[in-house]
């Protein structure tokens, strides 16, 4: 069956200009054209889009998850749907590593707003270099450097000079990206931290100030895996809708 521009626009809810723009940017293939020029899709085309708009109202950008993202749906609309398939399993596998770390953020911002800073019993003590801390918290050093440019974190120093992370500023570190993951502002964070840190925090949402008198920093790591959850089963959906597409193109190259 065929669509045309507005049929699809009609199902899909959006504007016309928006499948036109989908097409033009690789999302779906490249509509058939009839000699006026009118476009014409098909069930196809309309699995792309469906690919497309799972992957595209996933609200978690950290982490490249976003470039990710886009990956697959081009892949998808290149009907590349082996590698769209690869794609989609690498980037469920990141979506699960974001889920354990927000949890372990979730974790330790009850212990710091309980005012614990010990660390867990059991838990062994190390101290890492920027480039390990980069690592383990999955940003780049210098996105490091510019938190600590802020005033969100103060690091020493080794005796030959080198900066190295306690586990006391890894647990800070983590509790920093889930709020930057949670579109926390900058100056949001470093507010919240002096209070921590003066121990004048009596109301997290007050000192945040970002999304409302009702929010806090546990709350925003909730909204964070809420949202992580949520994109990964977009994700698995997205799996069945490659194969959906797969299977039909197979048909259309035989038929």
């Amino acid at each position: 069956m065929e669509y045309s521009t507005g049929q699809v626009a009609r199902v899909m809810g959006v504007h016309a200009n928006t499948v036109r723009m989908y097409e033009q940017e690789g999302f779906i293939a490249p509509a058939r054209r009839l000699e006026n020029g009118y476009r014409r899709f098909d069930d196809e085309h309309l699995v792309q889009f469906f690919i497309a708009r799972r992957a595209f109202r996933a609200e978690i950008l950290q982490n490249g998850l976003r470039k990710d993202a886009v990956c697959i749906v081009r892949a998808a609309g290149a009907r590349k749907y082996g590698k769209a398939h690869e794609l989609c399993t690498a980037y469920i596998k990141k979506l699960s590593d974001e889920s354990r770390k927000a949890d372990d953020a979730a974790h330790i911002a009850e212990r710091l707003l309980a005012g614990d800073a010990v660390p867990d019993a059991g838990r062994a003590v190390r101290f890492l270099k920027r480039k390990e801390a980069a690592l383990e918290l999955g940003v780049s050093i210098d996105v490091l450097h510019n938190w600590e440019a802020n005033g969100l974190l103060s690091v020493k120093r080794s005796k030959n000079g080198y900066r190295i992370y306690a586990p006391e500023d890894m647990d800070r570190l983590r509790v920093i990206c889930a709020l930057r993951c949670a579109n926390y502002s900058i100056a949001s964070i470093l507010r919240l931290m002096v209070a921590l840190d003066r121990g004048m925090c009596a109301n997290v949402g007050d000192v945040l100030d970002a999304r409302g008198q009702d929010d806090d920093v546990v709350r925003a790591c909730d909204h964070l895996r809420e949202a992580i959850a949520s994109a990964m089963q977009d994700a698995q959906e997205i799996l069945m809708l490659i194969e959906q597409a797969r299977v039909l193109a197979a048909k259309k190259a035989y038929s």
